[in-house]
């Protein structure tokens, strides 16, 4: 139990380590290339969007996990899809809601209503995020360290990616 417990934990460390190491190599690249204005606005949509995100998601991975858990197996799938449908709608919905009102939240945000679009994407990029981690948690609760953390590699790659272009 120890050693199984480590080696997914070594997994999930790794990955995690290696993805805030990727974003720290990226910051002078980022200050050079958005200068000033650009990296505040994406500093301070970060802010707002991890204000947001834990507000929205707080415990829905540890609810998920026990819940799941407390269910007979024929009924353990239902657990992830009601997690998935919660965020995809409930989130979705508030999304939908702040990518509508982007002008004011920029404005409120940013000081500068020009930045509406970058709210909107940040939103919409924000919503993926979240159905997909409801998404990866039968990837926690199936111990598959490995596959989780490729897709979090993976995320991460296409955000540097589209960061980048």
């Amino acid at each position: 139990m120890i050693r199984n417990t480590l080696k997914h934990a070594a997994i999930y460390s790794f990955a995690s380590i290696l993805g805030k190491g990727i974003s720290f190599i990226m910051l002078p690249f980022y200050a050079h290339m958005l200068h000033g204005e650009g990296y505040g606005v994406i500093g301070m949509l970060d802010a707002a969007l991890s204000f947001l995100s834990s507000l929205l998601s707080f415990g829905i991975v540890g609810s998920t996990i026990r819940f799941y858990n407390d269910e007979p197996a024929d009924r353990q799938p239902f657990v992830i899809s009601t997690a998935m449908r919660l965020m995809a709608f409930g989130g979705g919905a508030l999304v939908l809601l702040c990518c509508l009102c982007s002008k004011p939240l920029s404005y409120v945000l940013l000081g500068d209503s020009k930045f509406f679009l970058f709210v909107a994407v940040a939103f919409v990029a924000f919503w993926l995020d979240l159905v997909g981690g409801a998404a990866s948690t039968l990837l926690l609760i199936e111990q598959r360290s490995a596959l989780y953390s490729m897709f979090g590699l993976l995320r991460l790659v296409v955000g540097l990616t589209l960061n980048i272009v």
